[in-house]
């Protein structure tokens, strides 16, 4: 599920560059991909081939639970009347950096990459598979939400990363749950209750 989100939004960049690309009478290979999940940690690593990789990085840096949005219940009404026992979707927030690889491609404007992937998501930070069918059905919908660290969060986190810092932006992506699609077990529906006492039985 993480993947198919990452991919989703990383296409759905990638077409919005492009779209500006052709706006402004820039516009670059179709075949190529401006926008593509990579590692951004491996644009230090000299035994790396980084010819062709794309303009910006779509790097996943952290995943979170979303505590207030977990389901209590766990069970779920199935067909034929049957109660299915099965532990609730674990709801999940996604940190994504989107990182311009300037070192590598020098021709184009690493700011002005970076500035587009905001505009992207400010015209358009909700997504649906209703609204977007490229997103994968199982994920009911799929918010944009600009993440801002501070100096020593930037620090800590490209220490993590262990690179020198790149211009990059970092969004949250909220909320792909993770479920385990086979139930732990499967029961009948109460239909009837019966109650005894001393002196008769009611049903």
């Amino acid at each position: 599920m993480i993947d198919e989100a990452f991919k989703f939004i990383a296409t759905h960049v990638d077409a919005y560059l492009k779209g500006q690309a052709d706006s402004d009478g820039q516009a670059d290979d179709t075949t190529s991909k401006n926008v593509a999940t990579f590692n951004v940690a491996r644009l230090g690593d000299p035994k790396d081939d980084l010819s062709g990789k794309p303009l910006v990085a779509l790097t996943l840096v952290n995943i979170e639970e979303e505590r207030a949005a977990r389901e209590p219940q766990g069970f779920r009404r199935g067909d034929s009347n049957q109660i299915i026992y099965q532990n609730p979707p674990v709801p999940l927030n996604l940190y994504g950096l989107f990182t311009a690889t300037i070192d590598y491609n020098k021709d184009k404007g690493p700011l002005r990459l970076i500035a587009q992937v905001i505009q992207c998501f400010q015209a358009e930070r909700l997504f649906t598979p209703q609204t977007h069918p490229a997103l994968d059905p199982s994920i009911e919908r799929l918010s944009a939400e600009l993440v801002t660290l501070n100096f020593e969060q930037i620090n800590h986190l490209w220490s993590t990363l262990g690179g020198k810092y790149l211009p990059s932006v970092l969004y949250k992506f909220r909320l792909v749950r993770i479920a385990d699609p086979i139930p732990r077990a499967v029961g009948d529906t109460v239909l009837d209750i019966e109650v005894r006492d001393r002196s008769h039985i009611v049903t």
